[in-house]
């Protein structure tokens, strides 16, 4: 991943130009101080300036002072015990050169929040750790004791303005105060380089020189903890595995700059090797046929962090067209098509995941970088759906980002069982007689199987079987064989789950019988169908007898479970023993018929 990154993109990030493009600050007051000690002041909130001009000046002089990572901070082991209170500096100086000073507010006493109180050091503590912040820049090659003592007087005197300004403030809780000294930009990258050049690298103790090269260990994407930086080969001559050069190291910084102000807060993002990194709209915008990187980017205590990284050659975002249709009702009318792979994510998330067509939340999309943190934890969607993407989100990214279906066809037909079963049984509990979703989640398979499995011709099949039991219920004809029996128990079972009087049916209802998995247990469901509501029947129902005779003296020579399309179709197909005119309510004339 390191080198890939590298030798793709080290043309764009030779110099800090297309980082500084689009970096970006964080909420917080920043202050700017000229010699005279008069200030401008930013505030930064919601990631933009209250001064455009100043903002786009500060930003370049906040490259140039920001740690590498809060581990690699400056000035942090001071403690002092005041009045029976110990009081710790660690890391609560961000900064990292002579002309800047980075806190928090909730670091000191008051201008923090209330909350934050009794966990605040009071200024004067703060005041002596500013001493000791500039006492440890001496450890950097490259400064001289005479101008760290110059700025430490300077910055000390400048600290008391801001505090005294910011009292006036009502602060947020957590916001960054930063204060920079005017000089010109060629001085901050210069005292920039002080540090960085020193702490770029993981750990100091294995760096080499080979050629007039300084070589040390990675330190991005390759930390384990504070006390285990890299994993020791102990059975060769070497204990590390892999060194990078300085030159290197330094564009792969540049890199995760880039990453953590464009990509931590999206799901995943989409690098094609010629991508230009003048910005990422997060468009689903249209790649034809281009070798690209696909990364999921998270936010590692203020630094970018690769948790998953694919190359993805050829990647295409156009598909042959997908049409989805009304199979159910034998309706050749297309309800939506699309020739984008992004078109069918969002059809598979608004039919089989947020059971809305106007829905702007991919949950199916969340669930293969951020499943955790955002799936499980939302209310909003019911346990099995949470399961259904836990189980099979690997297929859908597979699918949808690389375009590989080779998973996604083996595990449809489970797939789409899974969500049309416990629709339906949505449906029946909550909606009453409404089978909308569960009926749109069973055309949606129908058109997915069409598309990617035509050898099994589900549709010919479905639409075969509804029309000979269509003729075998109207006509009083015999079953013939599994398929049809499989449908009729399908239509048997809803016709007696209609007959309810109640305007939601429990899930003891629904449930056990879309999921039994063997003959005998359908039947016996079938039959406690029958005794809880055959009273409703019109004994004069010939169509509805013949078939629900027929069906308790056949048993089946195939599985249940290998008939379970059949039988939702059964369920979810306009029911045969209700007249035309009433099939739409349930039917409750001319039974007889």
């Amino acid at each position: 991943m390191t080198r890939d990154l590298i030798e793709a993109y080290r043309t764009y990030f030779k110099d800090d130009k297309v980082v500084l493009d689009s970096y970006k600050l964080a909420n917080g007051y920043y202050y700017l101080f000229n010699e005279d000690n008069s200030f401008q002041k930013l505030i930064v909130k919601d990631g933009a300036g209250d001064n455009q001009d100043l903002y786009d000046n500060i930003k370049v002089l906040d490259y140039y002072s920001v740690y590498l990572d809060s581990n690699k901070s400056i000035g942090s082991s001071y403690v002092e015990t005041i009045d029976g209170e110990k009081y710790n500096m660690l890391k609560k100086i961000g900064s990292t050169n002579i002309y800047t000073l980075f806190f928090k507010n909730k670091s000191i006493k008051g201008i923090c929040s209330e909350s934050d109180e009794k966990k605040a050091l009071p200024v004067s503590f703060f005041e002596t750790g500013i001493k000791k912040y500039y006492d440890s820049l001496n450890a950097l090659d490259g400064y001289k004791v005479e101008e760290i003592n110059e700025y430490e007087s300077i910055m000390g005197k400048l600290f008391k303005i801001v505090y005294e300004d910011l009292k006036k403030e009502e602060l947020p809780k957590d916001v960054w105060i930063k204060i920079y000294i005017n000089k010109p930009i060629e001085d901050y990258e210069k005292v920039s380089n002080y540090y960085v050049s020193q702490k770029i690298f993981n750990t100091n103790d294995n760096m080499i020189k080979k050629n007039e090269e300084l070589y040390g260990i990675n330190n991005y994407n390759y930390n384990q903890n504070s006390k285990k930086p890299f994993l020791e080969l102990k059975s060769t001559s070497y204990k590390v595995s892999s060194l990078i050069n300085l030159q290197d190291i330094a564009v792969l910084r540049r890199i995760y700059i880039w990453l953590y102000n464009n990509a931590s807060k999206l799901p995943e993002i989409k690098l094609t090797t010629d991508f230009d990194f003048k910005g990422y709209d997060n468009e689903e915008n249209e790649i034809k046929n281009e070798n690209l990187y696909t990364l999921k980017v998270a936010n590692d205590n203020g630094s970018a962090r690769i948790d998953n990284f694919e190359y993805v050659p050829n990647y295409n975002t156009t598909i042959k067209e997908f049409e989805f249709k009304d199979y159910l009702n034998n309706n050749d009318e297309v309800l939506y098509s699309t020739k984008s792979i992004y078109g069918l994510e969002w059809l598979i998330n608004n039919v089989w995941i947020t059971n809305n067509m106007e829905s702007k939340r991919n949950l199916l999309r969340m669930s293969y970088y951020d499943f955790e943190n955002s799936v499980s934890k939302d209310k909003g969607i019911s346990n099995w759906k949470k399961d259904f993407l836990q189980n099979y989100k690997d297929c859908f990214k597979d699918l949808i980002q690389k375009q590989d279906s080779k998973a996604f066809i083996k595990e449809l037909n489970e797939m789409a069982e899974e969500v049309i079963a416990n629709s339906f049984v949505e449906d029946e509990m909550y909606k009453r007689g409404n089978r909308y979703n569960s009926h749109r989640a069973f055309n949606l398979w129908l058109s997915l199987s069409d598309y990617f499995c035509r050898k099994e011709n589900k549709i010919v099949k479905i639409n075969d079987v509804m029309n000979r039991c269509a003729r075998i219920v109207n006509e009083n004809e015999k079953i013939e064989n599994d398929d049809e029996f499989y449908f009729l128990i399908g239509q048997v079972a809803y016709y007696l789950i209609n007959k309810s009087k109640a305007s939601k049916l429990t899930q003891d209802v629904a449930e056990p019988f879309v999921k039994a998995n063997n003959y005998k247990t359908l039947i016996k469901e079938l039959k406690y169908l029958y005794d809880r509501y055959g009273y409703a029947i019109n004994f004069r129902n010939k169509k509805f007898n013949n078939i629900y005779s027929q069906i308790l003296l056949i048993k089946p020579e195939s599985k249940v479970k290998d008939n379970k399309d059949i039988i939702l179709a059964g369920l979810l197909a306009n029911n045969l023993f209700y007249s035309k005119d009433n099939k739409e309510d349930g039917g409750i004339v001319n039974e007889e018929e």
